[in-house]
């Protein structure tokens, strides 16, 4: 997997005592429901075989050792790049935006825990709860944040696929008659 809660913890505060297994359920669902519509399946597969330890201390340069184009790198860490109209541009990469997803969808529903009596709120004996709306009003910040970086990763994208004179591989819409 190309992210871990380490990678999160860059951009948000979660606290060390969370282990990693309850962080990785919201980094799949982010990869899965907010990443993969965006990228298609084939570019998700290869992004999401790579290991997240090699990521971190890889560079654009060496891309091809990871099995990816220059472009791809990229589009997976962000970086510069220049638009067709000669503006040169930064975005910022599907694996931060794939963070604050996961971010958003952590702070949702970190408290809730299923038990055989019922769906719970975890609350310690020094803490304090907090309301329903401090909890949306954080996980829509961060879930803002990830929508405003793939939209810019989307834009670098869709700017390397022009130059190449390709389009991102989509799954063609069909219609059929029902009845006579």
């Amino acid at each position: 997997m190309f992210i871990t809660s380490d990678n999160i913890r860059k951009y948000r505060q979660v606290a060390r005592n969370i282990t990693e297994e309850r962080i990785e359920i919201y980094i799949r669902e982010a990869i899965s429901f907010d990443l993969l519509p965006v990228v298609g399946a084939e570019l998700m597969r290869k992004f999401d075989a790579l290991e997240a330890a090699t990521l971190d201390k890889s560079t654009i340069e060496q891309a091809a050792q990871l099995g990816l184009t220059p472009e791809e790198y990229t589009y997976l860490m962000g970086g510069f790049w220049t638009d067709a109209s000669g503006v040169e541009r930064q975005q910022n990469g599907l694996r931060e935006a794939a963070c604050y997803f996961a971010y958003a969808r952590f702070v949702r529903n970190h408290a809730t825990q299923t038990t055989p009596f019922g769906i719970v709120v975890k609350e310690g004996e020094d803490s304090n709860a907090a309301t329903p709306q401090m909890i949306a009003s954080v996980s829509r910040d961060a879930q803002v944040i990830g929508e405003q970086v793939l939209r810019d990763v989307a834009a670098y994208w869709k700017a390397v696929c022009e130059d190449k004179n390709t389009e991102p591989k989509r799954r063609q819409r069909h219609f059929v008659a029902i009845g006579d």
